[in-house]
């Protein structure tokens, strides 16, 4: 295999598996809209008038660029990984503060996950992931592009299973969710 399709490979695959991660992370912030406000609020990056129309804003954001990635659009590649490095800023910038506690926001339908360095690089790597399908690939012959699709939605699916492992490891305490302060963010 030439490294051009290699890389075209590694390229859907990672479309793909963003794919489904943004696209999941979408109806679970569709599901539960409160929640997902109150953990956008928790960051305190926000002015409080720009918390709700972040928060309704978003989900309808990610599953456009789901659909893109799906499409294989270098915009929605780029889009997407901008996306993903403003997350990994927002977390990173309240774990400089040490402000650990609060919840990621990336599923508020599944158990709550504070934020740590490690959803930080995996949203860095994510998003170097996507930068393979900024380039022009060649097109990938269909039995290829079928593994690279289901190696993403497995990837996709096994990063699910460790981070509902990592929530039953070690569960939280307390009252689980971060409540919104007033104030500029």
């Amino acid at each position: 295999m030439s490294a051009a399709l290699l890389i075209a490979c590694v390229a859907a695959m990672a479309r793909i598996g963003v794919a489904c991660l943004f696209a999941a992370a979408a109806i679970g912030k569709l599901r539960r809209r409160d929640d997902f406000a109150a953990a956008v609020a928790a960051y305190r990056l926000l002015p409080d008038v720009l918390v709700a129309p972040v928060a309704a804003a978003l989900p309808p954001v990610e599953i456009a660029i789901a659909l893109g990635l799906v499409a294989g659009l270098p915009l929605a590649c780029a889009a997407a990984a901008g996306l993903l490095a403003l997350f990994a800023a927002a977390m990173a910038a309240n774990l400089a503060r040490g402000r650990r506690h609060i919840d990621c926001g990336c599923d508020p339908a599944a158990a709550p996950r504070p934020i740590g360095w490690r959803l930080v690089a995996r949203n860095l790597t994510l998003g170097l992931l996507l930068a393979g399908g900024l380039a022009p690939l060649p097109a990938l012959p269909l039995p290829l592009l079928a593994t690279a699709a289901g190696a993403g939605l497995l990837v996709f699916l096994l990063g699910q299973i460790l981070a509902s492992l990592g929530s039953i490891a070690s569960p939280r305490t307390g009252a689980g969710r971060a409540a919104p302060t007033s104030g500029v963010r």
